[in-house]
Protein backbone atom coordinates (compact mmCIF):
# COMPACT_ATOMS: atom_id res chain seq x y z
CA UNK A 1 0.00 0.00 0.00
CA UNK A 2 1.08 3.27 -0.94
CA UNK A 3 0.40 5.80 2.38
CA UNK A 4 1.92 8.96 4.18
CA UNK A 5 2.66 8.83 7.39
CA UNK A 6 -0.52 10.21 8.35
CA UNK A 7 -2.88 8.27 6.26
CA UNK A 8 -1.03 5.09 8.73
CA UNK A 9 -1.95 7.05 11.39
CA UNK A 10 -5.55 7.34 10.39
CA UNK A 11 -5.66 3.46 9.28
CA UNK A 12 -4.11 2.37 12.16
CA UNK A 13 -7.12 4.17 14.04
CA UNK A 14 -9.88 2.81 12.09
CA UNK A 15 -8.84 -0.68 12.36
CA UNK A 16 -8.86 0.11 15.71
CA UNK A 17 -12.21 0.28 15.20
CA UNK A 18 -12.98 4.12 15.37
CA UNK A 19 -14.85 5.81 12.98
CA UNK A 20 -14.17 8.80 11.07
CA UNK A 21 -15.68 11.70 13.63
CA UNK A 22 -13.73 9.30 16.58
CA UNK A 23 -10.59 9.29 14.46
CA UNK A 24 -10.97 13.19 13.77
CA UNK A 25 -11.53 14.24 17.82
CA UNK A 26 -8.35 12.01 18.33
CA UNK A 27 -6.28 13.84 16.08
CA UNK A 28 -7.41 17.12 16.69
CA UNK A 29 -8.99 17.70 13.24
CA UNK A 30 -12.17 17.84 11.12
CA UNK A 31 -14.17 15.04 10.08
CA UNK A 32 -13.46 16.03 6.55
CA UNK A 33 -9.98 15.91 6.34
CA UNK A 34 -10.18 12.26 7.72
CA UNK A 35 -12.67 11.52 4.89
CA UNK A 36 -10.34 13.39 2.52
CA UNK A 37 -7.24 10.52 3.94
CA UNK A 38 -9.78 7.76 3.54
CA UNK A 39 -10.79 8.94 -0.09
CA UNK A 40 -6.80 9.59 -1.25
CA UNK A 41 -6.02 6.19 0.22
CA UNK A 42 -8.82 4.09 -1.74
CA UNK A 43 -7.95 6.32 -5.00
CA UNK A 44 -4.38 5.50 -4.67
CA UNK A 45 -4.49 1.64 -3.67
CA UNK A 46 -7.77 0.85 -6.34
CA UNK A 47 -10.13 0.54 -3.44
CA UNK A 48 -13.82 0.66 -2.92
CA UNK A 49 -14.40 1.36 1.10
CA UNK A 50 -13.30 1.54 4.14
CA UNK A 51 -13.30 -2.49 4.93
CA UNK A 52 -10.71 -2.85 1.97
CA UNK A 53 -9.00 -0.56 3.88
CA UNK A 54 -8.63 -2.27 6.66
CA UNK A 55 -8.14 -5.89 4.82
CA UNK A 56 -5.97 -4.24 2.50
CA UNK A 57 -3.98 -2.68 5.88
CA UNK A 58 -3.77 -6.10 7.68
CA UNK A 59 -2.37 -7.84 4.80
CA UNK A 60 0.13 -5.17 3.79
CA UNK A 61 0.95 -5.60 7.62
CA UNK A 62 0.04 -2.03 8.25
CA UNK A 63 -2.47 -2.57 10.68
CA UNK A 64 -4.47 -5.38 12.78
CA UNK A 65 -7.83 -5.58 12.15
CA UNK A 66 -10.28 -6.11 15.52
CA UNK A 67 -13.14 -7.30 15.75
CA UNK A 68 -15.01 -3.84 16.08
CA UNK A 69 -13.62 -2.63 13.04
CA UNK A 70 -14.63 -5.39 11.17
CA UNK A 71 -18.30 -4.92 12.07
CA UNK A 72 -18.40 -1.12 10.89
CA UNK A 73 -17.89 0.40 7.58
Amino acid sequence: MSLTNRQREVIALLCEGLNTKQIARRLGVVPAVISNHLLAVRRANGLKNTAQIGMAAERAGIATLNEESVSQD
